[in-house]
């Protein structure tokens, strides 16, 4: 008899050891995924603002190069009336 107690005794013991094992494992697995979410997230903002950042500066290019092809073609027009006049 004495036997069989100490067997489920023992047993007991390991079954406590496991399921602290396992609770302590699925915390950790909780916060190594959530510390992945947060990873994502701060790869996902910073994508966005690299985006809204090129997208900035290939607008300033664009009206950059508006302004300039606009400057053209007044200098051009100034230059064509300059020598029609003659």
């Amino acid at each position: 008899m004495e036997t069989v107690y100490f067997g489920l005794g023992a047993l007991t013991v390991m079954v406590v050891m496991l399921i602290t094992v396992v609770v302590i494992g699925v915390v950790r697995l909780k916060k190594v995924l959530q510390e992945l979410r947060d990873e994502r997230e701060v790869r996902r903002n910073i994508t966005d603002d690299v985006r809204r950042d090129i997208e900035n500066v290939h607008r300033n290019i664009h009206d950059e190069v508006s302004g300039l092809n606009r400057q053209i073609d007044s200098r051009y027009d100034q230059l064509r009336n300059m020598f029609s006049k003659k």
